[in-house]
């Protein structure tokens, strides 16, 4: 089973034939544009002259340039017939029979099926695939520039309709505001947020030297080595109780005792001479209440002064 395009130099048998067919099955990246591997130029490149390698071809790139540009003529005969399939089943198309070529490109390529989109004027029952987006000119094929001006090929892109002037303006007007008003939301959050440092920054205190400090030495201990935490740990502590604890001793409360006054002394110069002691202040004796009265004369007796004379030889 041939094609009359491929019979040039050299004709493809119905092995070649399955072989190019299953080749393309199993690659959807050269029809699906949801596809990572869609735009890869080099790799479908490649892929191709393996295949033609795998043919027996030794102008693998020459040959795989003819493989696949025969690939897109079969994808553009599909879907005519599909087209053509789908017309006459409504009973708007020609009843005439596909012919044996006709009925096998239809079977064998239906694969392409769920990538084909329908032509407008069809029913959407009669619809048979749709792809999310139309084909760009990224890849560059011939067929499908040819397609693009095509509207009745399902894998080209609908051309565009010209919105209407009433259509243009409606658009813009919408789009102006909605530029407005994200502005206008964009300048209350600005002066919002602008507000809220104002006030953050007067009743905020600022840091003291003892808080920053502090908040260094936090962070610094993150890069401690594991294997020296408890040195340091044990050698931190220490420093910290040095300066710590005397400051505690302060603040404790002392106890004050009371202490009798010792005698004071005078020592003249010269030789050593008894020293006599400075005058001692005078004790008076408490006073006892009696039941019986007291006459004067007792009470001369108890309110006489009384001292005390000490001699201390050195």
């Amino acid at each position: 089973m041939t094609d009359r395009e491929d019979s040039s130099s050299r004709p493809l048998t119905d092995d070649q034939e399955e072989k190019i067919a299953q080749f393309f099955e199993n690659n959807v990246l050269f029809y699906d544009m949801r596809n990572n591997e869609y735009k890869n130029k080099v790799k479908r490149r490649h892929l191709l002259g393996e295949l033609a390698k795998s043919l027996g071809y030794e102008g693998k790139f020459e040959m795989a340039d003819r493989i696949y540009k025969r690939f897109r003529n079969i994808r553009t005969d599909y879907q005519k017939l599909r087209e053509r399939e789908a017309k006459g089943k409504s009973g708007s198309g020609s009843s005439k029979p596909f012919t044996p070529l006709q009925q096998w490109k239809l079977t064998r390529y239906a694969f392409l099926q769920p990538f084909y989109r329908g032509n407008k004027r069809l029913t959407s029952s009669q619809v048979l695939g749709s792809i999310p987006q139309p084909e760009t000119s990224d890849d560059q094929d011939s067929d499908l520039e040819s397609l693009a001006r095509r509207p009745d090929i399902g894998f080209a892109s609908p051309s565009p309709m010209k919105p209407s002037k009433k259509s243009r303006k409606a658009k813009d007007k919408n789009l102006t505001e909605v530029l407005v008003n994200l502005v206008s939301e964009s300048q209350q959050e600005l002066k919002e947020s602008q507000a809220a440092l104002i006030q953050a920054s007067g009743t905020s205190q600022p840091m003291s030297e003892r808080e920053a400090w502090t908040q260094w030495m936090a962070s610094v201990h993150h890069n401690i080595p594991k294997h020296l935490w408890h040195q340091y740990q044990s050698e931190a502590f220490a420093l910290v109780m040095k300066y710590v604890a005397p400051v505690q001793q302060q603040q404790q409360p002392q106890h004050v005792y009371s202490q009798q006054a010792q005698p004071q002394y005078y020592t003249p110069p010269g030789p050593a001479q008894p020293i006599q002691q400075l005058p001692q202040q005078r004790f008076y004796p408490p006073q006892h209440q009696q039941q019986h009265q007291t006459t004067p004369q007792q009470l001369g007796q108890q309110q006489r002064p009384v001292s005390i004379n000490v001699h201390t030889k050195l």
